[in-house]
């Protein structure tokens, strides 16, 4: 099995192995082997995978819009490269990055519908990035947006490009 340990490269080359790791995932994925990235995320979902599994309600369009701005005034700050920081953390401190904002959001909600996404925000982006899919047709990207997306706004194949998707 393939695996990509978090190793400190000179910044020259960070970009290419960063998107080597996206490419490779993806097209993984694309070929039919979802369990490869997720065996590769999995040890990183944990909190994830907690959060989802203590959903069990249903939010209103009106809880999404109000949580959404909420989570989009926290500032951004990067917390870890993997792991999401755990709800109550990202509340307390009014901040945290794409992972821990989304994490946020999918626990206040508390909507056995939202899907954890990891993946690329834009087809040349060079780093991963978190956002919840709400309903099956919503985009819940509070770091980038303080309302929902509809998915049928989306480029398909140009944003928002999903590498791993997790559920309740």
């Amino acid at each position: 099995m393939l695996y990509f340990p978090p190793v400190r490269y000179k910044p020259a080359l960070k970009g290419l192995v960063v998107g080597m790791k996206i490419f490779i995932f993806t097209l993984l994925l694309l070929m039919g082997r979802p369990s490869f990235a997720q065996s590769v995320y999995g040890r990183y979902m944990q909190p994830v995978k907690t959060v989802l599994a203590r959903m069990n309600g249903s939010a209103s369009f009106e809880k999404v819009c109000d949580l959404m701005r909420l989570g989009h005034g926290f500032r951004y700050k990067t917390e870890g490269l993997y792991v999401a920081t755990a709800p109550a953390i990202t509340e307390a401190m009014q901040s945290g990055d794409c992972k821990a904002k989304a994490l946020w959001l999918a626990a206040e909600l508390n909507d056995t519908s939202v899907c954890f996404v990891v993946g690329m925000l834009h087809s040349n982006s060079k780093t991963n990035h978190a956002w919840l899919v709400w309903r099956g047709q919503w985009i819940l990207d509070c770091t980038n947006t303080r309302w929902p997306i509809p998915i049928s706004d989306i480029h398909t194949g140009r944003d928002y490009i999903p590498v791993l998707e997790l559920e309740r």
